[in-house]
């Protein structure tokens, strides 16, 4: 077994991801079956930064690779409904990247009156309608601190099931 030294950059993660291209792997976003192939899903949850997604995005999409962002609606950190990052998130599908939600359950769940599953579901369709793209693929934030929601009931596919 060969051990790499990587150095924790986008050079790095570069470098793993050409490392597993070599080594035979399909590289892919999540999706609900698998191929028969050595299939790696690749995602990631936009948790600070769209502008830094993007960056990922365009030097994945220059290997030839596809994954899935996951973009939070609640983020202290940026609004993914605001104008400019919404052409951000375009630009990151229009490289030919997946997006996802990336949910939390606990948003929105004491004052609406809303069961978890509902507000799930407008969340999915909030972000759908301001991209304007279909939302098919969601990733819970926090899963293990957020609520359960039994995933068979999940309008649909969530990484974590």
């Amino acid at each position: 077994m060969t051990h790499m030294k990587i150095e924790f950059s986008m050079d790095g993660y570069m470098s793993i991801l050409a490392h597993a291209q070599d080594s035979g792997f399909e590289i892919g976003p999540v999706v609900e079956n698998h191929r028969d192939t050595a299939y790696l899903a690749l995602r990631h949850d936009i948790d600070f930064s769209p502008q830094m997604a993007l960056r990922m995005a365009e030097m994945e999409a220059a290997m030839g690779i596809q994954s899935t962002y996951y973009v939070m609606l609640n983020s202290p950190f940026y609004n993914s409904l605001e104008t400019y990052n919404v052409n951000v998130l375009l630009e990151i599908a229009a490289s030919g990247h997946t997006l996802g939600l990336h949910w939390d359950s606990r948003f929105g769940a004491t004052n609406t009156g809303a069961s978890r599953l509902e507000l799930l579901q407008r969340q999915i369709q909030s972000l759908s309608d301001a991209l304007g793209i279909p939302i098919e693929n969601i990733s819970q934030h926090e899963p293990t601190a957020s609520p359960f929601i039994d995933s068979t009931r999940l309008p649909v596919l969530e990484a974590y099931s």
